[in-house]
Formats: structure tokens, C-alpha cells, sequence
């Protein structure tokens, strides 16, 4: 990987997915699991990463997603991002980069957004070591992707002293030129 960060662990719960990228990336550890269960498992340890980046699963959140018929609410699929949170909160990364659908914005009149937004950002549930959170929708196409996808990107840190927009501009051209 560019700019020397290095991929230690990767979870995916699709064994041949995980295959794949067993196959593409053998120096990397795969954890072939559910989140559900690895989160707490004792797998990640405070120190691990510097960076965590992840999608936690949005089948419930997609437009195009199978939906629970009893409602969003009733989908457990919703609330993954709970587990991906305790990973962070184990290992404690210097930043996190969280990928998900753009309808993750609008689903349950924004409560889970809104919820997602405040757990990265609460001192208490993070021993102290809040983030601070910067989000976009992502047009893939600005990026030079021929699809019409739009993604939530969600970036957290422990570094406050930058201009998001300016740096988020600043890397979109970086990645374009290359």
C-alpha cells in the first residue's frame, strides 16, 4: 500500500471472498468470521493498527438490499456498525475510515446516522479518547470510476488541527493524477 501503512487483518464473513483476498494477499491475517463474534473475541488488541478502515455490513441500509419486512427496525443487520465501533474501541487507531451507502443518511429519519456520529464522538464510551468525526458522500465518478455509486464515508481521528475539505481536495487530485 502507498505511503507505507501496511493491511495486518482483514475480517470478511463470505468464505470465498475471503479466499480471494487470502489468495491476492497472503501476508495479510483473514479472519474469516462474523463481527458479531470477533469484536469481543480478544482477536484485535489496543495497538494493533494506526488506521482501521471498514464497511460495516448495510444490507438494511441499501436501497437495493433484501429489507426484514417488520421494518428497519426490526433489521439486525442495522446496527453492525455497533460492532465495528468496539473494534475501534479496543484498538484505539489513530484514525478510522468507515465506508457505507449514502441512504445510510436518511434511514430511520437520520437516528442511526445520528447515533453513529455520537458514539465515535463520546469521551465516556471511548475511555476518554473521543474522534473527531468529517463525513462525505462520495460520488465514485469524481474519482475517475465508471459507476453512478455513492458512498458515506465517514473519517474519525484524533488529530483536529486540519481542513478536512482542503485535504479530502488535496488526496482526490493525488488519487486522479496517478
Amino acid at each position: 500500500i502507498k505511503d507505507g501503512y501496511v493491511v495486518k487483518k482483514a475480517v470478511e464473513f463470505d468464505a470465498g471472498i475471503a479466499n480471494t483476498y487470502k489468495k491476492n494477499h497472503p501476508e495479510v491475517d483473514v479472519i474469516v468470521d462474523d463481527i458479531r463474534i470477533i469484536d469481543q473475541s480478544g482477536v484485535f488488541k489496543e495497538g494493533d493498527a494506526d488506521v482501521i478502515i471498514g464497511g460495516p455490513p448495510c444490507q438494511g441500509f441499501s436501497m437495493a438490499g433484501a429489507r426484514i419486512r417488520t421494518g428497519f427496525i426490526d433489521d439486525p443487520r442495522n446496527y453492525l456498525f455497533k460492532h465495528y465501533f468496539n473494534v475501534v474501541k479496543t484498538v484505539k487507531p489513530k484514525a478510522f475510515v468507515m465506508e457505507n451507502v449514502k441512504g445510510i443518511m436518511t434511514m430511520q429519519d437520520g437516528k442511526i446516522f445520528e447515533e453513529i456520529l455520537r458514539i465515535f464522538s463520546d469521551a465516556e464510551m471511548l475511555d476518554g479518547q473521543p474522534y473527531k468525526i468529517n463525513y462525505k458522500v462520495v460520488k465514485a465518478t469524481d474519482f475517475g470510476v465508471p459507476q453512478k455509486r455513492e458512498r458515506m464515508i465517514i473519517v474519525g481521528t484524533q488529530v483536529s488541527d486540519f481542513d478536512f475539505d482542503e485535504l479530502w481536495e488535496e488526496t482526490k487530485q493525488n488519487l486522479l493524477m496517478n
